[in-house]
């Protein structure tokens, strides 16, 4: 008997009560109308300057990608000393937790499921900002993959979501580190003590 394969959230922003974007399109995902902070990345000076298209497939890569993605791109795009290295870190290890777990979930018979997509173009202003994109990509990968094998049942429900609440997490943690002035990160990459919560 096929498993039950129910959609999680994994995004602290909830369903998408979203007043700027149409209706929900074949996928079931609101196509994208316009990313939140255009004004912020139109004002930074890029270190590269191109766009590329992001196919995504999931609830959490659409609303990490309308709401954060721009503000990730213009606050890499400025970071310095301590903030960069803490971002190139992160980058690392997200990018090694992404790839063991695609290799992993590889490992298990699966049945194909009908899923559809969207595309929305994106601003890389940055590597790091294409770094990102590659992540969300692997976000995406590892949804249909771990989706797949529960289908197939080869995985429970319990485990497929607690593996996509960790690979968020991994988004997410990308967009933490942005959010601190880069004066806020001391020289070896450590956020400063005066700026916890």
């Amino acid at each position: 008997m096929d498993a039950r394969i129910n959609e999680t959230t994994t995004s602290g922003d909830g369903p998408d009560h979203d007043g700027l974007t149409p209706n929900e399109s074949a996928t079931g995902l609101k196509p994208i109308a316009r990313l939140t902070n255009d004004d912020r990345i139109a004002r930074i000076i890029p270190t590269a300057d191109y766009s590329t298209d992001i196919e995504y497939y999931s609830l959490f890569a659409r609303t990490f990608i309308r709401a954060h993605y721009n503000f990730c791109a213009s606050k890499m795009t400025v970071a310095r000393g301590g903030k960069k290295l803490a971002l190139d870190f992160e980058f690392r290890e997200s990018e090694e937790w992404m790839g063991k777990a695609i290799a992993w979930a590889s490992h298990y018979e699966f049945q194909k499921i009908p899923m559809q997509s969207e595309t929305v173009s994106v601003s890389v202003t940055i590597p790091n900002a294409g770094r990102l994109v590659s992540l969300i990509n692997d976000y995406d990968q590892l949804y249909i993959s771990t989706s797949a094998a529960a289908f197939r049942g080869s995985i429970t429900n319990d485990v497929r979501n607690k593996t996509l609440q960790v690979a968020s997490s991994k988004v997410m943690a990308i967009h933490t580190i942005c959010v601190p002035d880069s004066e806020c990160y001391d020289v070896g990459g450590s956020l400063l003590d005066t700026t916890r919560q």
